[in-house]
């Protein structure tokens, strides 16, 4: 039951971010459920404070490091015109590039720096002994049970030792659950599942974080472009960058539709038109299909060729006239 409960949280602030329009109260959202599941009863009131903060200032901090990565005539040559490029090389200084890669960048975080890229480990051994009872699971670093001592005479012989062998422990709790096994209040299994849980959602979002403030970070063109080569670079979504990079004054537009139909990217994602032209945060926002845009941008295109087709004619007949 406490598993579900925190598992339940987590998916409504997830719910909850995933419908906020709004980068900046995104990143809130995420700094307000790190306060309150990370940090808040851990440290002293100065240090929860502190804590916070630091995760902010990371985000900050690693957003700002992708736009020394990839300056902004850098984003355009990669995104709008990737034809041009062979390689790296062509658009900055070997230096330039092994200084900015991920491996400089990490060397020069601090240690608390660095534990927030670690993936979530639980203990290698689960106890949840009773007053007459030793119960013992041992585990792989990924969760998974090597060997456990005491399950049959826990549960009565419902489940045996063998049956959670190679099973993950969010594996292992549903299988207590589907045999009607209560587990004690606070127990370490639950514990465990739910710790891991939330460090790895804590990784995540803190990636998205840091995409959310670069697309904030570059406006309307550049922004969304940086995000982009950030959410391939570090596993993120795609869409994210592409709902907010439509921009109809951009000329470049079907360029970056391009790039992202190309990465494998949906004709179905629905875009907000124009985000950075709001006025503020809760102006009506028009949307838009990547479809939908397609068929927009060719309509436009036909007139510019139709109009240009119209100019070489009238010129033409000019010429004709002068003859005659």
């Amino acid at each position: 039951m406490q598993l579900q409960d925190s598992t339940r949280r987590l998916k409504m602030t997830r719910e909850k971010i995933k419908r906020t329009i709004d980068l900046n109260d995104k990143v809130n959202e995420f700094i307000n459920w790190y306060f309150e599941n990370m940090v808040k009863g851990n440290y002293t009131s100065v240090g929860e404070y502190r804590q916070s903060m630091a995760m902010r200032n990371f985000i900050e901090k690693m957003a700002v490091w992708y736009e020394f990565k990839y300056p902004n005539d850098e984003v355009t040559k990669l995104i709008d015109n990737p034809n041009n490029i062979e390689d790296n090389s062509d658009t900055r200084s070997k230096e330039k590039n092994k200084f900015y890669n991920i491996k400089e960048f990490m060397d020069s975080l601090s240690a608390n720096e660095i534990t927030l890229f670690k993936n979530p480990r639980p203990s290698n051994l689960i106890r949840m002994d009773s007053d007459y009872q030793r119960v013992r699971l041992y585990l792989t670093p990924e969760g998974i049970v090597k060997s456990s001592e005491g399950i049959a005479t826990y549960t009565h012989f419902k489940i045996k030792d063998k049956d959670l062998q190679g099973k993950h422990i969010n594996e292992v709790i549903q299988i207590f659950h589907e045999q009607r096994v209560v587990l004690p209040s606070k127990n370490t299994l639950e514990i465990a599942a739910e710790q891991v849980e939330k460090e790895m959602y804590q990784k995540e979002e803190m990636l998205n974080c840091v995409m959310y403030r670069i697309i904030e970070r570059g406006e309307n063109r550049i922004g969304p472009r940086r995000a982009f080569l950030f959410a391939k670079e570090f596993g993120r979504n795609i869409d994210i960058p592409m709902m907010y990079g439509v921009d109809y004054s951009d000329p470049e537009l079907r360029k970056f539709m391009n790039e992202y139909l190309k990465s494998g990217g949906s004709k179905d994602l629905v875009c907000y038109v124009d985000y950075f032209s709001r006025t503020s945060k809760n102006t009506y926002i028009d949307t838009i299909t990547i479809q939908e845009l397609i068929q927009l941008t060719m309509d436009e295109n036909t007139q510019k060729e139709a109009m240009q087709q119209q100019e070489s004619e009238k010129s033409k007949r000019g010429k004709v006239k002068q003859l005659k």
